[in-house]
């Protein structure tokens, strides 16, 4: 009987332990798994990151566009005054002069800003 019960035990430890080394090598798995999305992770990262600093580095005027980003960036730069942008006053001679108000032109330059950070934004 007492080998009986020796039997059992050591029957339940080799199955403890086989249950113990099958859940290690599924935590060993996705451990290389895991490693291996992080590799290919920082591979990105490190790719969009040169594509940037490169993007930075170009000189003034030597950024190279497609077709139809020249044409966004046109469009969103061609940004028209209307009538109550534009303001006239007489000048010596009796003549009429035409300008823009400074804080006029100060919100034309905020929205011409603003859709040039999201056309940077989002060129890549």
């Amino acid at each position: 009987m007492k080998q009986l019960e020796q039997e059992q035990n050591e029957s339940w430890r080799t199955w403890d332990q086989a249950q113990r080394e099958l859940s290690q090598i599924q935590i060993n798995r996705e451990r290389i798994q895991l490693n291996e999305l992080r590799a290919e992770l920082n591979k990105t990262l490190v790719a969009y990151n040169e594509s940037k600093i490169v993007q930075q580095a170009l000189p003034f005027g030597k950024r190279v566009f497609s077709t139809e980003r020249a044409e966004e960036l046109q469009r969103r730069l061609a940004i028209p005054l209307s009538h109550d942008d534009v303001s006239t006053r007489q000048a010596p001679g009796r003549q009429d002069v035409v300008y823009i108000e400074t804080f006029k032109a100060l919100e034309k330059a905020q929205e011409v800003s603003i859709s040039l950070k999201w056309f940077i934004e989002t060129e890549i």
